[in-house]
C-alpha cells in the first residue's frame, strides 16, 4: 500500500500493476506484499536503500529490515546518504555498494565456515 500511496510511481502501481485502489481492495495489496511472507525468510539478508529513493522509499526498506530482525533473521540495513533508487549512480557509491555486498557474501559464505573451524 505504501508504494502505491507514497512511491513516485503510485499511479503505475494502482492503475497498471494492481488495477485497484488500496482503499477498495486492501486484501489484494496485502496478498501481493513481500511483508506477508517475511516469516518464511531464513536467509541472511542485506537491505540497502538510497536515502533519496522515492521508488522504494527508506521506510519500505526499514519495515522489511525490522520484520527480518523480529523473526531472528541475520540482517543488516545500509542507508546510503544522497543516493536515489540507483544507489550506484556515482563511482564512489558503486565501489561502496560493491564492497558492502562482497563483504556480506563473504561473511555468510558456507565455505568460510569450514575455514573458521580449522
Amino acid at each position: 500500500m505504501t508504494m502505491a500511496l507514497a512511491g513516485d510511481i503510485g499511479v503505475v502501481v494502482t492503475r497498471h500493476w494492481i488495477r485497484d485502489d488500496p482503499w477498495d481492495n486492501p486484501q489484494k495489496y496485502f496478498d501481493l506484499s513481500p511483508i506477508r511472507v517475511v516469516g518464511n525468510v531464513t536467509t541472511p539478508t542485506l537491505v540497502m536503500v538510497g536515502e533519496e529513493d522515492w521508488r522504494t522509499p527508506t521506510w519500505e526498506a526499514e519495515q522489511w529490515y525490522s520484520a527480518l530482525k523480529m523473526q531472528g533473521v541475520p540482517a543488516a540495513y545500509v542507508r546510503v546518504p544522497g543516493a536515489s533508487h540507483s544507489i550506484a549512480s556515482r563511482p564512489s557509491r558503486l565501489i561502496s555498494k560493491t564492497d558492502t555486498i562482497m563483504a556480506w557474501f563473504e561473511k555468510y559464505d558456507p565455505a568460510n565456515a569450514d575455514e573458521d573451524e580449522d
